[in-house]
């Protein structure tokens, strides 16, 4: 069992979406990687914590060529999708104007949460890094 960082996303208000790594599992059917993880989400008035979320790097790896994508242009949104047999995860970073972003979580384990703060693109850097070295580890 590990716990390492996927990526985080946060503001300037110390709001923070952040997923964790906990369990790898061997490649799977299409070549990549299965995860189990932790969902983590902390804004000033609340904290939230998915226990049980299951992801593929496949899935992380779509995501990040979006947002990297749209951190190059400075619009478009990219999203991440995950659906296991209890529980959807949805994730969105959406580029406004002038490099503002805003940012969307939808989970649905037993229970609906939903989630949105806004962002820059410079906060963004960071969230690419920590993609980046995901990228590198579990890309074959």
């Amino acid at each position: 069992m590990q716990n390492r960082i996927v990526f985080s996303i946060f503001n300037e208000q110390n709001a923070c979406i952040k997923i964790n790594i906990t369990e790898v599992y061997d490649k799977n059917f299409w070549g990549g990687r299965d995860f189990v993880g932790v969902l983590s989400v902390k804004n000033n008035n609340i904290s939230f914590v998915d226990n049980s979320f299951y992801f593929s790097s496949q899935d992380i790896i779509k995501f990040y060529d979006e947002l990297q994508k749209c951190h190059q242009t400075l619009e478009g949104s990219a999203n991440y999708t995950s659906t296991s047999d209890s529980s959807e995860l949805g994730l969105s970073v959406y580029y406004t104007e002038l490099g503002q972003c805003l940012v969307s979580l939808k989970s649905e384990n037993f229970y609906q949460f939903c989630f949105e703060f806004e962002t820059n693109q410079s906060y963004i850097v960071e969230t690419l890094k920590q993609l980046t070295d995901f990228v590198r580890e579990y890309s074959n």
